[in-house]
């Protein structure tokens, strides 16, 4: 029965359905540090020859598929890394969906980017191995790698720490001297840059001495 008690409207409208919007983010590859390059060139001329014909493509897919894999359910976000670098795409309604998708990109590229830097260290003959940890609320994640070649029986040894909270760092150590050091250091990063992921280095201390004869360390990768 209507109703005619105090003021009435009614109106016919038309409410368009929310439409999503986009999420896009691109990580392009850095260009590979000249400087960098010439100073290994001086002791390896055919490891730079080696870095500047490698094709990255197929390396940066694996890395991203094996990141994916140890992510799990990545929708609603499409990664790609065609061209070179990393790329991330998805559609949102929400303020909300937009926060879920950031989280996922920004995690999904953390993994991406260990991956990259496995390639890297598998490159250079290491042993790797990723372990994904909580620390403080946030997700870290560590690339280690062991290089088992040669006759030593101190394996050589570096580590790269992803954290947001406290930042990333690099170690290298058990090498037998300095120069080797130097060098694994440098072709790592030149590497890690041919392949998408720039390493800034805003502070570095070294130390050490000569390995005594008979030394036996190694052995660092847990369940290896």
């Amino acid at each position: 029965m209507p109703c005619d008690l105090g003021y009435k409207n009614v109106s016919r409208v038309t409410i368009p359905a929310p439409q999503p919007l986009t999420f896009k983010k691109r990580i392009d590859a850095p260009a590979i540090d000249a400087e960098l390059l010439e100073l290994i060139g001086q002791d390896d001329p055919g490891f730079v020859e080696w870095i500047s014909d490698l094709d990255g493509a197929p390396l940066l897919a694996a890395a991203l598929e094996k990141a994916l894999a140890g992510f799990g359910n990545a929708s609603p976000v499409d990664f790609s890394t065609d061209g070179g670098g990393l790329s991330a795409t998805a559609k949102y309604r929400t303020a909300a969906d937009k926060a879920r998708v950031e989280k996922i990109v920004d995690r999904v590229g953390r993994l991406w980017q260990a991956e990259v830097l496995a390639i890297v260290a598998q490159l250079l003959d290491f042993e790797t191995q990723i372990t994904v940890m909580k620390e403080g609320g946030q997700e870290v994640v560590m690339l280690e790698g062991e290089k088992h070649g040669g006759t030593s029986q101190v394996h050589e040894y570096l580590r790269v720490t992803l954290d947001p909270a406290k930042g990333s760092a690099l170690l290298f150590e058990h090498f037998s001297s300095k120069k080797e050091l130097t060098a694994a250091r440098s072709k790592f990063l030149a590497l890690a840059q041919k392949l998408g992921v720039k390493i800034a280095v805003t502070d570095s201390k070294e130390s050490g001495s000569p390995i005594p004869g008979g030394s036996v360390h190694k052995h660092f990768l847990k369940g290896k």
